[in-house]
């Protein structure tokens, strides 16, 4: 990585957790060059302004998550492993980063209109590979008849609220908590599911 690429980046994770403790409009370039030991000049030769290390920060993880999205949607494998695979990635960079995911959650209106469409438009691309997975499966009959746009954004809902109360550090790991929002979004949809707990169901009551 050249040098000025490394420079950006240790001034995008110093503006990150400067924005989350104090929020994009009360964090000022002298804050950031400050924490980051650095004079304010010397920030405004790498990003001509503090949206501009916003916008920054935002769309590189936007591009990752679409960039492994849609390596995900091209996969020779069943339509029920993309899902698995669409939960494991959303919870691994949103919902395991209560960091990253805070910065999201707070900070992005505070991008101009031209970055914030753009910001969108790579958010819609995202959130309609996984209505696509979801469509196609309920066309098969291997989900519940349910509105594929809407258990996509229940789905994202689910995982991305966990900033609200997941500590990294605490009992549940990472691991754990991708399985925990596999199981609880797939077995409430998943028809094999169902037909399952309504079979156990069945044997109890004989």
């Amino acid at each position: 990585m050249a040098k000025s690429a490394k420079k950006k980046e240790a001034i995008c994770r110093v503006a990150t957790r400067l924005f989350v403790e104090r929020g994009f409009e009360k964090t000022s370039i002298r804050d950031i060059a400050e924490a980051g030991k650095m004079n304010s000049s010397g920030l405004y030769y790498y990003f001509e302004d503090k949206e501009a290390i916003l916008y920054t920060i935002l769309m590189e993880i936007m591009d990752e998550s679409l960039a492994r999205m849609r390596e995900i949607a091209i996969r020779d494998m069943p339509l029920k492993e993309k899902i698995y695979a669409a939960i494991d990635l959303h919870t691994e960079i949103y919902g395991a980063d209560p960091v990253r995911m805070a910065l999201i959650a707070y900070n992005q209106k505070s991008l101009s209109p031209e970055h914030w469409d753009e910001l969108r438009k790579k958010q819609r691309e995202y959130s309609l590979i996984v209505r696509s997975f979801l469509t196609e499966m309920r066309n098969n009959g291997e989900i519940e008849d349910l509105n594929p746009t809407l258990c996509t954004f229940a789905l994202f809902g689910m995982i991305q609220s966990a900033y609200l109360w997941y500590d990294p550090q605490g009992e549940v790991k990472s691991d754990e908590l991708r399985e925990m929002f596999t199981r609880i979004f797939t077995g409430g949809v998943l028809v094999e599911e169902r037909n399952s707990r309504e079979e156990n169901e069945r044997r109890l009551a004989r």
